[in-house]
């Protein structure tokens, strides 16, 4: 078979259904298929550079744990030095096709989640005065691209802040770990990044009146954080319906220390009940809480935890001298 030329390549690439096999990284904008190669190239600055650029083709599904709500779409997702862009086409002629240039300095939080064959990338940020984000949707089989996309984004906007306490051996980190948590977490981490904190915690269940009866509801489920330098990780896992039921879903929640405004803790009150971390994010004067719970025998834990983000907190947003 003869060779191709670049330009018979680059045009094969433009007639694309979005229903590819596979996600792979791209040099440049050239290399994506459809629309994406116009779209990207568009949105670029001259001479932009790129940290990490990756194509995903359409994974059908609008729905998934963790209110993950998407449009089947394929998508280019790229890391340029300041901000995300990603495309979008949904490759329908009533929907057009979507670029959104995310800034880092808009970003609250990056998550990276699975469920069975359906992973997901989501974005929060502020826009126009509001919170809001944005859903890439993709087949778990390409998982590492998107691994590949939060480290190049950790590394690039995180503010790096004072040594704190000594670094957690690896062993040590993972010992009491729940293996799939350390599957879905430790790939995020930068190569040689310390962890200076980490809290584990198992599922605990509450009872509540229904009716006249009594039910059984999740309280917390077995979760994750690990504190860094560049900020901050929490995996969590899906809650399940009923103690005999399966979970298939995790979520890992990236967010840097700029982005974080206050901690607190609230302990538990009764048995079974849950302690919390009550993460206040603020960008742009706009802020958003999120609420890690916690197994009731984790208020130690949770105490330490809260003093040390609170001073990374403090010495990344601290003025530069």
């Amino acid at each position: 078979m003869p060779r191709r030329s670049a330009d018979e390549l680059r045009e094969e690439r433009r007639h694309s259904s979005g229903r590819e096999s596979w996600i792979y990284r791209a040099d440049g904008p050239d290399e994506l298929r459809g629309r994406h190669a116009d779209l990207l190239g568009a949105a670029l600055g001259p001479d932009e550079p790129l940290h990490y650029l990756l194509y995903a083709p359409i994974f059908d599904g609008v729905g998934g744990p963790f209110d993950i709500r998407a449009m089947p779409a394929s998508h280019a997702v790229a890391v340029a030095h300041d901000r995300l862009i990603i495309t979008a086409d949904a490759h329908r002629k009533s929907l057009p096709a979507d670029v959104r240039s995310i800034p880092f300095v808009q970003m609250l939080s990056v998550e990276l989640g699975a469920a069975l064959l359906l992973g997901w990338l989501r974005v929060c940020y502020v826009d126009a005065g509001q919170v809001t984000s944005t859903v890439v949707t993709f087949s778990t089989t390409g998982s590492q691209h998107f691994e590949a996309v939060v480290r190049a984004y950790r590394r690039l906007a995180a503010r790096e802040t004072a040594q704190d306490g000594s670094p957690i051996a690896s062993a040590d980190l993972w010992r009491s770990t729940t293996p799939y948590l350390r599957t879905a977490t430790e790939p995020l981490l930068l190569d040689d990044e310390p962890v200076l904190h980490a809290v584990n915690w198992r599922e605990s269940w509450q009872s509540r009146r229904r009716g006249w009866s009594r039910v059984r509801s999740s309280a917390s489920t077995p979760g994750l954080l690990l504190l860094t330098r560049q900020g901050l990780l929490w995996a969590s896992s899906e809650p399940r319906v009923r103690p005999d039921m399966l979970s298939y879903g995790v979520n890992v929640m990236s967010v840097n220390w700029q982005a974080l405004r206050s901690v607190s803790a609230e302990h538990a009150e009764t048995s079974g009940a849950a302690a919390r971390l009550r993460l206040v994010l603020e960008r742009l004067g706009v802020s958003t809480h999120i609420e890690i719970p916690l197994d009731d025998d984790a208020d130690q834990a949770a105490d330490a935890a809260v003093d040390m983000m609170e001073r990374l907190r403090a010495s990344a947003n601290a003025p530069a001298e």
